[in-house]
């Protein structure tokens, strides 16, 4: 059913993926796949890695179905067979183009692909695989904006690794004085540990 395949990618963190939404110039074509009638597999192998904080797969053409028109829907609500024309349900009134998942109804289109609420396809099951690994990339500075944003995120690192140094300097003097108490209650303990290692290894090597 799928023809044309796209792979998009950001190198952007956000607060929430719904920053992204509808926002096209903040995402990089990685590549363009074709796929032939009935395939229900792809692999996409990309020519050089890519540094990317969130990927976005777009379904962008499909193979027309003729049968769509004359095909017989299931009802969502009573399970009643309506044809697919209008659409809707003789026996309870339902709308059958609404999504099964959310019941959602998309107006702009009659029988999408996806729900454009929740995602769910009642014409596929998606699985994916990711060829990936953590790195240390940062985003990128651009603008004035970035370099803001840039310099109060240092800023705040700073400030939580100042407040972590004091933390754990304030567990400093409590720890040294435990080590001492170690120290005063076991003395003897360390040396007589030393000295039959010592001993042990002047024996072996004494021997022929």
């Amino acid at each position: 059913m799928v023809r044309t395949i796209n792979l998009y990618y950001n190198n952007r963190t956000v607060q929430a993926i719904v920053e992204l939404k509808n926002k096209p110039a903040r995402w990089h074509k990685a590549k363009k796949v074709q796929l032939t009638p009935g395939q229900t597999e792809v692999k996409i192998d990309l020519p050089l890695p890519i540094v990317a904080s969130n990927l976005m797969i777009e379904f962008a053409d499909f193979y027309e179905n003729y049968q769509a028109s004359t095909e017989t829907l299931q009802c969502p609500r009573c399970s009643a067979s309506v044809p697919a024309n209008p659409g809707v349900c003789g026996n309870c009134g339902e709308n059958v183009y609404q999504c099964h998942k959310c019941r959602s109804i998309n107006y702009d289109e009659k029988d999408p692909f996806l729900c454009n609420a929740c995602g769910f396809c009642k014409y596929a099951r998606f699985d994916f695989m990711l060829y990936a690994k953590p790195c240390c990339a940062v985003d990128p500075i651009e603008n004035e904006e970035d370099r803001k944003k840039a310099v109060s995120n240092i800023n705040t690192l700073l400030d939580k690794a100042d407040r972590v140094y004091h933390q754990l300097m304030g567990h400093r003097p409590q720890l040294e004085n435990l080590l001492c108490k170690v120290n005063e209650a076991a003395p003897e303990k360390p040396q007589v540990i030393q000295g039959r290692w010592e001993r042990a290894l002047g024996q072996r090597q004494t021997v022929p």
